[in-house]
């Protein structure tokens, strides 16, 4: 049986129209719901530790109070709970607050003013493990492997109406499983297991295969020497270094801001690998394409097309300040939906072709070491493996790496993995997040690791 949510589409609206009807001439509003209904199960060991559900749904106005031609802009976060009486009260309070708020804050010169961009709906039903069976039914499928993780499940929504009409409401059933496999040495596999139709077939193979690489931890410890080694990135490791293309660097702003190293791209100082064709894709469904303003981005946004850059991702207060076009981009200009199309090189083959290097499942700890130049800095983490003659060898002690983008994917960048796979985002931190990295492995000639 389907999780009920505490606010369904219909009492939302009824909430957004309750408020919009107090409004003055000189005032807009607009209102993004971010709510989830979540069974979280903690495993440790092959065993199920703890268990709970979480009813959560947040309210975030956007107030804009016109002054004569300029706007102020001021916002503000409530909880709901689903009862009309106390969700009201406290609406009127939030709101009320806002307009005392209005009054005191300057002008802001980029704010834009709020529109109607129409109206979508979007429900996608899954199947998931029914919340009743899922503590029993998740131990008796790990055949008493060593494994830890967290399960979460359920549906989440994110809507969003504002004072002109606007209405977009997405609602989604989801699930994953974030699992590692740890040896008595407590050294770790990492898989996971996302989507939104549960098959316990499939769930098994996602663990044999997983447990492949677990099985080569055991083989002694390969102490390596910083340096520049050929090395293939597992498409979990290339998910990590695309996540950095969140903090600025597929942003107009940033780029405009001389913060992004794409400058150096569009003055024709630097390129990428042809091998790469990135896009923002939300045919897919994984993510809502309306922004927190309500606007519908296209359904796909090409990034870059054999490694030619074709656009960046344009908020509607970066268009009004460099009188540019919004592609409709979150407030932060970052990827929602970030898809790489996959190449020629077969995973059977990965081993061959990378010959004597560096075989990378996973990496973490990853940030800008000089942003401007487009470097990264990180280090490598579960199963990483020295191969020497397409056979590995064992399990290498961790490295710290320093490279750039423009090397990762371009000069350094040899071939990419025929199949692209869903990395999925699985954060909870104020919430479950939705979506995730599609993208392939990728084999590089060289990188540099220097601790």
């Amino acid at each position: 049986m389907k999780p009920t949510l505490l606010v369904d589409r219909k009492y939302f609206f009824e909430l957004g129209g309750s408020l919009f009807a107090g409004l003055r001439g000189d005032e807009r509003l607009t209102l993004n719901l971010v709510e989830e209904t979540t069974q979280f199960i903690r495993i440790n060991g092959a065993k199920v530790r703890q268990i709970g559900c979480v009813e959560n749904a947040h309210l975030a106005f956007d107030y804009r109070l016109k002054k004569g031609d300029a706007l102020v802009k001021c916002g503000y976060s409530v909880t709901l709970t689903g009862e009309r009486t106390t969700d009201s009260e406290t609406l009127k309070a939030a709101f009320n607050q806002l307009r005392t708020q209005a009054t005191e804050l300057p002008i802001d010169p980029f704010s834009t003013e709020i529109e109607n961009f129409g109206q979508s709906e979007n429900v996608f039903c899954g199947e998931l493990l029914p919340f009743s069976d899922a503590a029993e039914r998740l131990p008796s499928l790990m055949n008493s492997l060593p494994i830890t993780g967290i399960y979460s499940a359920g549906t989440s929504v994110r809507a969003n109406m504002n004072s002109l009409g606007q209405k977009h409401w997405f609602e989604t059933d989801h699930f994953s499983f974030d699992y590692s496999l740890f040896t008595p040495e407590n050294r770790m596999a990492k898989g996971y297991y996302s989507g939104s139709k549960w098959d316990d077939g499939v769930f098994r193979s996602n663990l044999e295969s997983t447990h492949s690489q677990f099985s080569q931890l055991t083989k002694p410890v390969q102490s390596i020497e910083p340096g520049k080694y050929r090395t293939y990135l597992s498409p979990m490791a290339v998910a990590e270094l695309l996540h950095m293309f969140s903090w600025g660097f597929l942003s107009e702003g940033a780029l405009r801001r001389e913060e992004s190293s794409l400058r150096l791209v569009r003055q024709g100082k630097k390129s990428l690998s042809p091998l790469v064709t990135l896009k923002e894709n939300f045919k897919r469904g994984l993510v809502p394409s309306f922004n927190h303003l309500g606007e519908l981005a296209p359904e796909e946004i090409k990034l870059f097309e054999r490694g030619e850059l074709e656009n960046t991702l344009v908020s509607r207060r970066t268009a009004k300040e460099y009188g540019v076009t919004s592609n409709a981009a979150s407030g932060s200009e970052a990827p929602r939906s970030l898809e790489m199309e996959g190449g020629s090189l077969k995973e059977a083959d990965v081993l061959s072709s990378l010959g004597t290097g560096l075989y990378l499942s996973n990496l973490h700890y990853l940030n800008w070491s000089d942003q401007k130049a487009g470097r990264i800095t990180g280090m490598t983490r579960y199963a990483c493996f020295w191969v020497k003659d397409s056979k590995i060898v064992g399990p290498i002690e961790n490295l710290r790496f320093d490279d750039s983008v423009f090397g990762i994917f371009g000069t350094e960048l040899e071939a990419l993995t025929s199949e692209a796979v869903l990395i999925p985002a699985t954060g909870t931190y104020s919430n479950r997040d939705l979506g995730g990295v599609i993208n392939p492995g990728a084999l590089l000639s060289t990188k540099n690791f220097t601790l």
